[in-house]
């Protein structure tokens, strides 16, 4: 049996060749290199996005920082609001004339025992709510006591201005309807003392 044994040998490679294989690895490294410079790029531009991003929400934060913190403070429209002095002068009309009742009430003589508590029972709840008032004044009033806004602060204002107001017209009305109840019933219990003086009728 003849083995048959064939070399190929490698066919040296051309400088033509090696030219051609050259200008194909610079063209792939060139290929390379910008899609390098545009990764970096990409790479950058997000970075200066992400930073912009980054400020305007910083920014957006600090001036929010500043116009809640600024919520705390009182304004001069709010201080200097006419309002505040009636309210105060209101609430003084209703602890006077609740004393001056309240002076007349035990020296009457003429409610039974449900009656006066009653009466005294309204005049307590009456004062408590103008009370109240005063002290949701104050906190409104008091820096750093509320975080709310002017118009919140004024529409606060008008409404404790209609409350107490109506607090003392219904302590006006109380007053005046006790006042004429009490009259009549003493004069009703004279003129029973007066008839019975008449007809010598001792209690």
């Amino acid at each position: 049996m003849v083995l048959t044994m064939v070399f190929v040998t490698a066919r040296p490679q051309s400088i033509l060749d090696l030219t051609e294989q050259l200008a194909i690895d610079a063209q792939k490294l060139s290929t390379m290199r910008s899609t390098l410079k545009e990764i970096q790029q990409g790479y950058e531009d997000l970075q200066q996005g992400y930073t912009r991003i980054r400020d305007l929400v910083s920014d957006n934060f600090n001036l929010h920082a500043v116009y809640l913190d600024a919520l705390w403070i009182l304004s001069p429209a709010v201080r200097s609001d006419p309002r505040l002095q009636t309210i105060l002068n209101t609430e003084y009309r209703i602890v006077a004339a609740y004393q001056a009742a309240s002076g007349r009430l035990g020296s009457q003589g003429v409610w039974t025992g449900q009656e006066f508590a009653y009466i005294t029972g309204t005049y307590s709840a009456l004062l408590q709510r103008s009370l109240d008032c005063i002290e949701e004044l104050n906190m409104i009033t008091t820096d750093n006591e509320l975080r709310m806004t002017d118009d919140q602060r004024l529409a606060a204002l008008d409404r404790i201005d209609g409350e107490i107001k109506s607090d003392l017209a219904f302590l006006q009305r109380f007053n005046d309807e006790l006042a004429i109840e009490a009259a009549r019933r003493t004069r009703e219990s004279n003129d029973i003392n007066t008839l019975k003086s008449l007809y010598g009728i001792t209690p």
